[in-house]
């Protein structure tokens, strides 16, 4: 499966990991499910590190749905982790695109974007670590 996660209710984090080409219908079925379990005011990790880049003209579309489940209420922080060009432009593409009432931070590895998350999402500006 192109996109797994796992919703930890006890600690109120979503971590979701991308691999190879993920879809429109993938993206769908994660926010449906967020919004289903009641996460969507959860802080989000999602890596994007092994993503192949290939759907990049579907980055757009997902995050204007984002911003539709967002309107139903509060959206927690995000954390983009992404390496390498291609991660880190989709990582900013993605974010500029989802404009919700939200910090974003676009990390290295999970370690760092977990560690933002948990001190409080970088409670002012959205940042690029």
């Amino acid at each position: 499966m192109p996109l797994q996660w796992t919703i930890a209710h006890e600690d109120r984090l979503v971590v979701a990991v991308a691999t190879g080409t993920i879809t429109l219908a993938d993206m769908e079925a994660y926010f449906a499910d967020l919004a289903r379990s009641g996460a969507l005011p959860y802080g989000k990790i999602f890596d994007i590190t092994f993503f192949d880049g290939s759907t990049v003209r579907e980055v757009g579309a997902a995050a204007a749905r984002m911003v539709e489940y967002g309107q139903s209420g509060p959206v927690g922080p995000l954390a983009i982790v992404a390496s390498g060009e291609l991660g880190e432009e989709i990582g900013r593409l993605f974010s500029s695109k989802a404009r919700l009432n939200r910090p974003v931070g676009i990390f290295a590895d999970q370690a760092a974007a977990r560690a933002w998350v948990q001190a409080g999402a970088g409670r002012n500006e959205p940042s690029v670590a």
